[in-house]
């Protein structure tokens, strides 16, 4: 991690600047606080980051030869179809933040995720390899553990929780903080099925919660400020602005209404209301209803 920590720095100060000499580039080195020895930044020592840069997270940093040998990096734009390398880098470069700011590092507040994250290197090294899993899950839902031997396909991360996806009779989730025990199956393999692409999969879904029905053209009504944040962090990928007046905007979206999207739109309160399709509208009245009469009486 400490060297993959200096891989992401290199990343990060290249693309604050750029374009940027090597010199200035060894000069920043020297003063960074994950410098754990002090010196400047030798070029061999460049070299041999700039290949790793590249096998790790498939960034190009390329050399401006005709205007002061500036190197910068030549395909940022590919990063953003690249999920898990984007998340690894854009995690790092938060904590180097952090390192490089030590002195106010408890005005720097983070979200905690509580999901146990002694199963993910479990978790990871039967993906890698198709071992199946045995896991002892404890849900919600019910009072007691229940034991599932488990084909894992993914693992995706929500709301601050992660969640293992995997076939055991069906497609099921299990998050990491409700499973109580996981064991490797060494002696049982599996093959994840060809036409199985993690990313293509959950794009038509909003969340984990996965169900048997097909996406909806759904579409919202957000007024003015509540507009804004939908409009800059997107509630999902489909989403597109249909109509934008000054006092609100109608986004449409498809995708199956499943309980994660609409626990998502009940949780923007009266800022937001569904417009169609119809059914999906009276089903969110009625759970309206039933929150105000949670009410009845306060006023």
């Amino acid at each position: 991690m400490e060297t993959t920590k200096k891989y992401v720095w290199l990343v990060d100060t290249i693309c604050r600047r750029q374009k940027i000499d090597f010199t200035e580039l060894s000069n920043l080195w020297e003063n960074s606080a994950i410098n754990d020895t002090g010196q400047p930044l030798e070029k061999r020592t460049f070299f041999k980051w700039k290949n790793s840069i590249e096998s790790l997270f498939g960034l190009q940093i390329g050399c401006d030869n005709l205007n002061g040998y500036k190197y910068y990096i030549k395909n940022l734009d590919d990063l953003e179809k690249k999920d898990a390398e984007r998340w690894l880098l854009n995690s790092i470069s938060v904590r180097n933040l952090i390192d490089e700011n030590y002195s106010i590092k408890d005005r720097i507040l983070l979200e905690d995720i509580p999901s146990n994250k002694n199963f993910l290197p479990t978790i990871c090294e039967a993906i890698k390899h198709n071992y199946k899993l045995k896991i002892v899950h404890h849900s919600f839902s019910k009072p007691e553990c229940s034991e599932y031997v488990v084909c894992p396909y993914c693992l995706k991360m929500y709301k601050q929780r992660w969640y293992v996806f995997g076939f055991s009779d069906k497609l099921r989730a299990f998050s990491l903080d409700r499973i109580e025990s996981i064991e490797i199956l060494f002696d049982e393999s599996f093959e994840l099925p060809s036409d199985f692409d993690a990313k293509e999969y959950f794009s038509k879904w909003y969340g984990v919660y996965l169900e048997d029905c097909e996406p909806q053209h759904i579409e919202i009504l957000a007024h003015k400020f509540r507009a804004n944040y939908i409009r800059t962090v997107p509630l999902h990928s489909t989403q597109k602005e249909e109509i934008r007046r000054d006092d609100y905007s109608i986004f449409s979206y498809c995708l199956p209404p499943t309980p994660d999207f609409k626990d998502a739109i009940l949780a923007m309160g009266d800022c937001v209301e569904v417009i169609c399709p119809d059914s999906l509208r009276a089903e969110m009245s009625v759970i309206a209803e039933k929150t105000n009469a949670n009410y009845d009486g306060l006023l």
